[in-house]
């Protein structure tokens, strides 16, 4: 988790991913509103928004809401079924 990331959100496999809401609005469309998310600094864990993806199809692709360099998805190195996964979650949140 970022120290300063202000958004947190709970995956399928309870795994707990923080994010920048500025960058989620910059990049995305159909992410929570503001008022369902909790503060990444909040003791509530109750507070963050559940997802239906995993853990790590999330982590990738939060990687790409942010401005810096995107990571390699070369299928040798990544499996299909995280490319098939990470496809569907984008495609849902555009």
């Amino acid at each position: 988790r970022a120290s300063d990331a202000d958004i947190t959100f709970r995956s399928r496999d309870d795994r707990l991913l923080s994010v920048h809401r500025k960058s989620l609005e910059t990049s995305t469309g159909v992410f929570p509103p503001a008022e369902r998310v909790a503060a990444a600094g909040d003791d509530d864990d109750d507070k963050a928004v559940s997802l239906s993806e995993d853990a790590e199809t999330l982590k990738l692709l939060f990687t790409f809401v942010y401005p810096w360099q995107h990571p390699a998805l070369r299928s040798s190195e990544t499996p299909f079924k995280l490319l098939e996964k990470l496809a569907e979650a984008a495609e849902k949140y555009e």
